[in-house]
């Protein structure tokens, strides 16, 4: 399946629906049998490739990124064209590319739209974008970097609430990687009502909950319970986390826009490859996560990724 088409669809509407771009995905593979699987998956890829955000303040909305050819971390002559585009713009820029001398390639992802490489010295590179009317930026890992918030600053200002009551409540442990029943202090829980979605929060010491999606709540849990979900080498230069704790949304594209590609899965962690010292530093740090060299959460640490 040709999934180039679902992101010129999204990038015609520009915005929608949950549902409508769960229908679309079904209009465009009626046969595949693990569909569900389908679906979240083209969600993740879509916005770890910085292609698209889900779920915009809480909603149950989709929005596509402006385009933007972002500068790689691992070489300052390679980026990748990310955010919305059309046949339109593919064809402008490779027509460009072509007149500055740059190499584009493709990358065809089993499940996902092409990723659209392009190889150049910086300065070709910034002509490019100036001739299709998108963006330029440099190592745009580290200029993301200075844009997240810390999640202790998520997890302070997330609002407040009450236990539910006549809600089933599972809690996320740590050491089997899974929900459990019940409500555990500290921990990130799933509560579902008898008749809607699960809403997911993180318990506190003194009985409430503070509302936070899925992966921050994990994350934030993982903070107040001093558990170490993300892992870094420095000599492969390789972030890795596990598969069932992946790092909130912001957090993981950075690490996927390090090197232009996904997290590769080895087992029951997730790896993110090329990601450097200084980017790592602040991912680690954002999400109150211990590093090797880094202090935590450290605000001049969101500096030293430029």
């Amino acid at each position: 399946m040709n999934w180039d088409v679902l992101l010129h669809w999204m990038t015609h509407l520009g915005e929608g629906s949950w549902e409508g771009f769960k229908e679309s995905v079904a209009c465009l593979a009626p046969d595949e049998e693990k569909r569900n699987d389908l679906i979240i998956n083209l969600r993740l890829l879509l916005s770890d490739m910085a292609y698209a955000d889900f779920f915009i303040g809480g909603s149950r909305r989709w929005r596509v990124f402006p385009p933007i050819l972002a500068g790689l971390a691992t070489s300052p002559d390679d980026a990748v064209l990310c955010g919305g585009r059309t046949p339109r713009l593919i064809g402008a820029f490779a027509a460009s590319a072509k007149v500055e001398g740059c190499i584009i390639s493709q990358e065809n992802a089993e499940k996902g739209p092409t990723t659209m490489n392009i190889q150049g010295d910086s300065a070709a590179l910034a002509r490019v974008a100036s001739v299709i009317g998108v963006g330029f930026v440099s190592n745009y890992a580290a200029t993301l970097c200075c844009h997240l918030v810390p999640l202790y600053e998520l997890f302070e200002h997330a609002p407040e609430y009450s236990v539910p009551t006549n809600w089933s409540l599972r809690s996320f442990d740590f050491e089997s990687m899974s929900l459990v029943d019940g409500l555990r202090p500290n921990s990130a829980c799933e509560c579902t009502p008898r008749r809607g979605l699960p809403r997911w929060f993180v318990h506190q010491r003194h009985g409430n909950l503070r509302s936070m999606p899925k992966r921050e709540a994990i994350y934030a849990a993982a903070m107040l319970q001093e558990v170490t979900l993300l892992q870094y080498d420095v000599a492969s230069r390789r972030l890795s986390a596990p598969v069932k704790a992946q790092p909130p949304e912001p957090y993981a594209r950075v690490a996927c826009l390090c090197a232009g590609r996904r997290g590769r899965v080895q087992g029951d962690m997730i790896m993110y490859e090329e990601v450097p010292p200084s980017v790592a530093a602040v991912l680690c740090g954002a999400v109150g996560q211990a590093h090797p060299g880094a202090s935590l959460a450290a605000p001049g640490a969101f500096r030293t990724a430029n």
